[in-house]
């Protein structure tokens, strides 16, 4: 028999993220400072573990759409690329992995960036010039030089087709493409940089999330309901068929109708819930466990839930402008649970 503590145990993690309603990135306590660009080569003097560019612009797409594209490419041990297609509310995006000599930038920045047709599938092609401009700008912590970054100019062809037909093809194989946005390299050094004290944020809601998974693929919707306002998110990961190592993220969040959570006397619980159309209850099958911790302006308490899914009729969907709605079978692993603070 499975424990259920173990699965409220997971439980807790999953909640822990739905409760932020966003991911949080947490950086050391650091000061960033310009230099000149004769002196950031010199500057940094413990040894770089990873360098990197990201960009970013916004442009139509062969069948009219107005689409956000960031771009990133880092090299460590080997180069990895991600490429973010993205409208209000809907993102996805294609992660693939190439020899480290795909990203070439050097001390100051300049280089170049290239992903070949055979590297995505023959869904893109990339092949970029890099430019420094400005000066570099230096991110300290303890008083070393933990990363750098410095602005770039961009010039070359970026393609990529979706192969779906409301988004369409990104750019052109020749040509330049324009990144109006963030243009810039980054380089990350071995540095020993501690992490700061830092409390979670106190917050009340009820939020719920239920999940499938397989070798190749993972699908889970989920949401919250913070004071008036409730959202729903489909998010799915899916292993691509060529390159090896290649997958594609998309993720839809919406409004909803807020859930509906009932708890019984053995203290037990149903919530019902509904996405952009359709409707299922999540059953807890133990009851709650709770929680307490610190967070920034008092005392945070959750009580949380495992159990199953049961859609209704219609089934719970989350709508998606390509590669297809978001639908969660009954064999789903379900948690929900409410949380609220105390001074």
């Amino acid at each position: 028999m499975k424990s259920p503590l173990k699965g409220q145990r997971r439980a807790v993690a999953i909640l822990g993220t739905l409760a932020t309603g966003v991911a949080l990135v947490l950086t050391s306590p650091q000061s960033s400072v310009a230099e000149s660009s004769s002196a950031s080569v010199t500057a940094a003097r413990a040894a770089v573990t990873s360098s990197g560019f990201y960009a970013t612009g916004t442009t139509r797409t062969s069948s009219g759409k107005k689409l956000r594209v960031s771009l990133s490419a880092y090299k460590a041990d080997t180069a990895s690329f991600n490429i973010s297609l993205s409208t209000a509310g809907e993102t996805h995006s294609w992660s693939f992995r190439a020899p480290k000599s795909a990203v070439k930038i050097n001390a100051k920045g300049a280089g170049t960036i290239k992903l070949t047709s055979k590297q995505t599938g023959g869904l893109g092609k990339i092949q970029l010039k890099l430019k420094p401009t400005g000066k570099f700008k230096a991110y300290k912590c303890a008083g070393n030089v933990h990363s750098r970054t410095r602005n770039l100019k961009v010039s070359g062809p970026f393609f990529f087709d979706t192969r779906t037909k409301p988004w369409g093809k990104v750019g052109k194989k020749s040509g330049n493409f324009s990144f109006n946005g963030s243009r810039r390299a980054s380089f990350s050094y071995d540095v020993d940089c501690p992490g700061p004290e830092f409390k979670d944020p106190c917050i009340t809601q009820l939020s719920w999330s239920a999940y499938t998974s397989t070798p190749t693929s993972y699908l889970s919707i989920g949401g919250n309901k913070s004071g008036n306002r409730t959202t729903i998110q489909g998010s799915r990961s899916v292993t691509l068929k060529k390159p090896a190592g290649a997958f594609r993220h998309d993720s839809v969040t919406k409004k909803a109708k807020a859930p509906v959570l009932t708890v019984g006397e053995d203290d037990n619980a149903k919530l019902k819930i509904h996405g952009t159309s359709g409707s299922a209850t999540a059953t807890s099958s133990f009851p709650s466990t709770p929680y307490t911790n610190e967070c920034d302006t008092g005392t945070q308490h959750q009580v949380n839930w495992s159990g199953s899914l049961a859609n209704g009729r219609p089934a719970l969907t989350v709508k998606a402008q390509v590669f297809g709605n978001f639908r969660i079978g009954n064999s789903a692993s379900t948690y929900f649970g409410r949380s609220w603070r105390t001074a």
